[in-house]
């Protein structure tokens, strides 16, 4: 070229000129278009990550959208890396779009951390273990996490748990059938001291055992004197044509309400149809003292009150069978013998016994503040207030059977518990179950109701079938989000099958009262 005329080497370097011209102009019309194009795009994504991303938003809901957005961002991503500098981005677009990347990235990482300590929670094999996952919830930036810190505060430990399914809550009745304190004889080997004296004191008492009544008549009136009380029975002596009744009597007085007896005596002088004087007509052992009698307090330990012989439930029973003693009387004995099983509820089977133990409330609201005396029964104005509350009360309780029902109580708590509470998996937070190898094979899983914080039953379609299967999510409505998952390896229906049929063994129906366990009196 450089042989070339000037003019003629001119043209074509004005050629290459107007070409490279060409070129720029034809890149500076693409960047205006991809940069047109990419604004637009990437302001539609700015605006969708404001209003999708967002730790308040559901985690899937979110991934999601980072999953929407991450594949339409990739294509404007690629431009930042052009051929030609021409075609480079402006440094405010460039900027746009990595700070999308990076705001995508940030939720990107989160996700994935909830991913693992979800993957973490799911696998859990034991309370402890999801003790530990649902403790990493708390690192979680979305809000959906928010229940793990109520769930860390109240998550009940494995106890407390078996407590509230098999129990009704009550950790003592618990703590009696682990240790099985009370055994199949619902009564300790050995009495306490004290336990000797509340039996010594019902056994001795002078106003409830050996009290005689006895019908009166005085000749010098030829009117009946009504019934008097004696303690013993009255000592009948004859003396030519005199007879004598000689004892400690009490004569009912409508306006005292201490009872006393006094030393005295009855004499009835001269021959038949002129008798003179008073006399004692019939005399029986009170019904109060033969109800006492038949209670056979004396035969609860051996004669040198060391060993024990029989359970109280069993004086309990014969207490509220007894249908001659006076309900005043009644309410006393039951009383110290509560008194006495409250010394050591677990070993006499108290804490086995929920009717017995309702019963005792019942009986405390009915009396209210009221001191009962063990002589009251004989006091009129003790009986014009008590007797009738008092005898519809024991009629009431007819059909109890205290022994029986501890026992069967003992029996269906030791099975329960021996089979054990097996830890199952997790209520998610969309109440969904997520349950492990152990909780997809069981029938009836147990977790925490989001009404009253107790036990909750639901059932599990799913259990039994082929592993092929493809299982249908078992959503809980009406439980905890993160509440643990619980099953019982026991067959709970046989269960309570063997619990109802040891109640009714004499044709009494005695159903499981509400709420004494949950176990049972679920349906």
């Amino acid at each position: 070229m450089k042989q070339l005329g000037g003019d003629v080497a001119a043209e074509p370097k004005n050629r290459l000129a107007a070409l490279k011209t060409k070129a720029d102009l034809h890149l500076a019309t693409v960047l205006k278009k991809l940069v047109t194009s990419t604004s637009t795009t990437l302001a539609k994504l700015e605006k969708r990550d404001a209003a999708e991303l967002s730790h308040e938003k559901l985690s899937a809901n979110v991934s999601t959208s980072c999953t929407a957005i991450d594949k339409e961002l990739l294509p404007l991503e690629a431009l930042l890396k052009p051929e030609v500098p021409a075609l480079a981005f402006p440094a405010d677009l460039e900027t746009r779009i990595h700070a999308l990347r990076q705001r995508l990235g940030t939720y990107q990482d989160d996700l994935r951390t909830f991913a693992a300590i979800r993957k973490e929670t799911a696998g859990a094999t034991s309370l402890d273990d999801y003790r530990k996952a649902i403790t990493k919830w708390q690192t979680v930036k979305f809000a959906e996490a928010a229940p793990s810190l109520k769930m860390l505060d109240t998550l009940p430990s494995e106890k407390a748990f078996q407590a509230a399914l098999f129990t009704g809550g009550d950790k003592d009745l618990l703590q009696a059938v682990l240790d099985d304190k009370s055994r199949h004889y619902m009564a300790p080997d050995t009495l306490l001291e004290a336990e000797l004296k509340m039996i010594l004191s019902l056994l001795h008492n002078e106003y409830l055992n050996n009290i005689f009544e006895s019908s009166v008549i005085h000749y010098s009136s030829k009117k009946s004197g009504g019934t008097i009380w004696s303690m013993g029975k009255p000592e009948a002596t004859i003396i030519g044509s005199s007879n004598r009744w000689n004892a400690k009597f009490y004569e009912p007085d409508p306006t005292q309400t201490a009872v006393l007896f006094i030393q005295h005596s009855f004499t009835r002088a001269g021959e038949v149809g002129e008798y003179q004087g008073d006399a004692i007509a019939t005399t029986r052992l009170s019904q109060t003292s033969d109800f006492m009698n038949s209670l056979d307090i004396g035969r609860i330990s051996d004669e040198k009150g060391e060993h024990v012989l029989k359970p109280l439930l069993e004086v309990c029973d014969k207490l509220v069978l007894d249908t001659h003693g006076s309900p005043i009387a009644k309410a006393y004995v039951l009383l110290k013998l509560e008194d006495m099983m409250h010394l050591r509820p677990r070993e006499w089977g108290l804490l086995h016994c929920p009717s017995l133990q309702q019963d005792l409330q019942v009986l405390h609201q009915t009396l209210g503040t009221t001191p009962l005396r063990s002589e009251d029964w004989l006091v009129p104005e003790m009986q014009e207030k008590w007797l009738t509350p008092l005898a519809a009360f024991f009629k009431s309780l007819k059909s109890r059977a205290y022994l029986r029902e501890a026992l069967a109580h003992r029996n269906y708590l030791r099975a329960a518990t021996a089979a054990g509470l097996k830890f199952a998996g997790y209520v998610e937070t969309d109440l969904s179950l997520v349950l492990n190898s152990q909780g997809r094979t069981a029938g009836e899983l147990w977790m925490i109701s989001r009404e009253n914080g107790k036990p909750l039953l639901v059932s599990n379609p799913a259990a039994g079938k082929a592993a092929s299967d493809t299982p249908k999510a078992i959503v809980a409505s009406a439980s905890v989000p993160l509440s643990p998952v619980f099953f019982v390896t026991a067959d709970r229906r046989a269960l309570l099958q063997q619990y109802q049929q040891a109640l009714s063994s004499t044709g009494v129906d005695l159903k499981p009262l509400p709420a004494e366990s949950l176990f049972l009196t679920n349906p």
